[in-house]
């Protein structure tokens, strides 16, 4: 069987129209290995990632035919044999033409061999031996955090992108694009800007997703696992194989074609095969110019063809031609653009940055530099260049997140809800305190360097990584500029007989008011009005807790002593952003209780908190405000309630009963205030249960939000100062991982 032209033509040596050559080698535009007059290269080069589509293709570089291509995919061992039985082999497959797929599914190193057959023998045996690896964690972590979908779009410039081309550019493109940016030198393309414009191509024209292809013949979706750029390849080779074909009709090869969806025309004409052409200005004369530029491309031997058509086809040389093509439209002089701005100078200028984009996707123009207008397209493409996404594209700005996480414990699943607002609240403090300009910002790529500055002028070492001491001293002078009152709540009180609300002890059975700081107030009254109209009710055991154990009235001088030593030092009562509802309406009797508390099966160090519909106003229960309905709303629930033997502590038992109740732990998270787990105590002590506790999280910020600091909001220093078990521990970061260093 006859070899394709598309594979025995590799661009090794490009004749120019000045009578010079530019020459490439089989590396330029993969990973290559050669034997004989074979050559096999992929697409991509290792390390893999898992689940990625690689292709390779084949060359056979004289003039022989080939029968068929064996393909075969083993898993190597750390010894770099093939794994024994099932699990070496991966997949094996038999092509009439050079070219294979494979998707590897696990980390380790595989080994892709083809034998080429003639005549019923192999002629040749190439092998290549690739690593593969998890996906870059980091844009992982990103994805996870937002809850993207494998298949969702979102805008240009959002936080993660599309999940697909996401990680198309993090794993498969990220080393050609640095590569092919850095290339261009000094006064080039910066990578970001490059990284921007393969984003906008590679979104409207996937690796594998559904896409709308009209003129395709009878084919309207290509979707699934069909890999639409490779579909066009596909269609573009076929055009150049098939010489039954006048060139007048080869549309496909007419087409934008790979990573960076480019003209395999505009590609000979950056090259210097063809004439270089620009669009007057206006496009009036659009038509006119894009013909002539066909027709000179046309007008090429096929081996020059097939030659740009392969540079076009592989991403490493795609990537390649689009950061020059981007770089001859930045630095022309006729018209003037901004050949004078290095890479830095042009990442500042977002003018530059659309007109460059504008004229990469519609063509050169000889519009005066001053006259010269942004497209849709430049304006979008210029926007991504400041998305919070690509600094991780970039190693460095990785290696400074990943360290701003590990001091902090975190993993950057649970940080990335909240990345904007700790790097807004960073921005802000750092103005402030004149680290950073009035409008300067900062984020993932730029934080450190503006800390650094901050540190030096501070004293406090420069290591970059906002820090317990370094967050204090940025934050210590605003807490008293943003002072939060506390203000009294109603709540609703509960009693079991023999009880009765008339004769009611509000430090055991629950308070009818209570305080909390005023920015938790609004929460509260939406929780506990959504409550009341199901017909649940709210108790509490109070929220703000006084610094000073002495002065808490619910407690007899004989208990100051032990409570002072079983409180924890770092409650978030102290601040007022918690609440307990009280203790003594719930574990009792699930058949009564006002709340039926069921340990999570999904986390058992949680409880979930049910909260009764049923109960009736009376002798046992008295509203703060407001009324019950008559109507009651929840479900009817067949619930395992755990009962607390106050009498044996460390006995625990569940009552099996069914109650109409809501879910009080979901409503309570829908309004920001959040459960927490129980304490290795229980059951031996009862107050280590803490099914009671809900904190309002939300008006803390991870990573930056310090203990101390959310007191100075609400007490004075002198006052805090005075309680040292406290105050000693005011540097305690929200989030933080580690019991001697976070607050939770």
């Amino acid at each position: 069987m006859a070899v394709r032209m598309t594979e025995r033509t590799m661009p090794i040596r490009i004749n120019l129209m000045n009578g010079t050559h530019r020459d490439f080698t089989p590396a330029d535009l993969g990973e290559a290995t050669s034997s004989g007059p074979y050559w096999l290269i992929s697409y991509l080069e290792q390390p893999i990632p898992i689940g990625t589509r690689v292709d390779y293709v084949v060359f056979v570089t004289d003039n022989s035919d080939v029968d068929e291509y064996r393909w075969r995919v083993e898993q190597l061992d750390d010894s770099g044999l093939p794994l024994g039985g099932d699990d070496g082999l991966l997949d094996e497959d038999d092509t009439d033409e050079g070219v294979y797929w494979f998707r590897p599914d696990a980390g380790g190193r595989i080994r892709v061999t083809v034998e080429i057959m003639v005549d019923g023998q192999v002629a040749g045996t190439l092998t290549l031996v690739q690593a593969v690896e998890p996906r870059d964690a980091a844009i992982e972590r990103l994805l996870l955090g937002r809850g993207v979908g494998d298949y969702v779009r979102s805008e240009i410039g959002s936080l993660a992108g599309e999940t697909q081309t996401t990680r198309e550019l993090a794993n498969d493109l990220k080393r050609f694009i640095l590569q092919a940016a850095d290339a261009t030198g000094a006064n080039g393309i910066p990578w970001q800007f490059l990284s921007a414009v393969v984003y906008k191509e590679t979104l409207h024209r996937p690796k594998e997703l559904v896409v709308y292809r009209p003129y395709l013949p009878d084919v309207a979706l290509v979707s699934g696992g069909d890999a639409v750029r490779s579909w066009e390849l596909e269609f573009a080779a076929e055009d150049l194989n098939d010489t039954s074909f006048l060139p007048s009709f080869r549309t496909h090869l007419n087409n934008s074609l790979g990573v960076c969806q480019i003209q395999p025309q505009t590609a000979a004409m950056l090259l210097q095969m063809t004439e270089r052409r620009q669009k007057a200005s206006g496009l009036t004369d659009d038509e006119e110019i894009n013909d002539q530029v066909w027709a000179a491309f046309e007008d090429l031997p096929d081996d020059q063809r097939i030659g740009v058509y392969n540079l076009v086809r592989f991403p490493k040389t795609n990537i390649r031609l689009c950061a020059e093509l981007l770089a001859y439209l930045k630095n022309r002089t006729t018209p003037e653009r901004f050949a004078n701005q290095n890479t830095s100078v042009f990442l500042a200028d977002k003018r530059a940055q659309t007109i460059v984009a504008t004229e990469y996707n519609l063509g050169a123009t000889l519009t005066p530099g001053p006259d010269a207008k942004p497209s849709k397209y430049g304006n979008k493409v210029a926007a991504f260049v400041d998305s919070p996404f690509l600094p991780l594209l970039n190693p460095a700005a990785k290696l400074d997140l990943d360290a701003l996480l590990t001091y902090l414990g975190m993993e950057y699943g649970p940080f990335a809800p909240s990345e904007s607002a700790y790097f807004a609240a960073l921005t802000m403090h750092l103005r402030r305190h004149g680290a950073i300009g009035a409008t300067a910002t900062v984020d993932a790529a730029t934080f450190r360097n503006a800390v650094r500055t901050f540190q030096v002028a501070n004293g406090l070492g420069n290591d970059g990584i906002p820090g317990q001491d370094t967050l204090w001293t940025l934050q210590e002078d605003w807490a008293p500029t943003a002072q939060l009152a506390f203000t009294s709540v109603p709540a609703d009180q509960w009693v079991r007989p023999p009880v009765t609300i008339a004769n009611i002890n509000a430090c055991l059975h629950g308070f009818n008011f209570f305080e909390m700081r005023a920015d938790m107030t609004g929460r509260y009254r939406e929780l506990r009005a959504e409550a009341l109209a199901a017909g649940a009710i709210v108790t509490s055991a109070n929220s703000k807790r006084v610094i000073d154990v002495n002065d808490d009235p619910c407690l007899t001088p004989a208990q100051i002593a032990e409570v002072a030593a079983s409180r924890s030092p770092i409650s978030m009562h102290y601040p007022g952003i918690a609440l307990d509802l009280s203790t003594a309406t719930g574990m009792v009797d699930p058949a009564t209780d006002p709340y039926i508390i069921e340990e999570d099966p999904d986390n058992p160090d949680y409880w979930r908190v049910w909260a009764a519909t049923d109960l009736q106003v009376g002798q046992q229960l008295r509203l703060g405000d407001g009324a019950l309905p008559s109507n009651r709303a929840g479900i009817e629930r067949r619930l395992r309630g755990v009962v607390h033997d106050r009498a044996d502590p460390g006995t625990t038992s569940v009552d099996e009963v069914t109650r109409r109740v809501i879910d009080f732990t979901a409503l309570a998270s829908r309004h920001g205030f959040h459960r927490i787990s129980k304490r290795d105590s229980f059951p031996d002590t009862y107050f280590s249960a803490e099914w009671w506790h809900f904190q309002c999280e939300d008006l803390l910020i991870p990573g930056i939000s310090q203990f101390g600091i959310e007191l100075l909001r609400s007490y004075s220093q002198a006052d805090l100062e005075a309680q040292p078990a406290i105050w000693n521990r005011r540097k305690r970061i929200f989030k933080r991982g580690g019991a001697a260093t976070g607050w939770h």
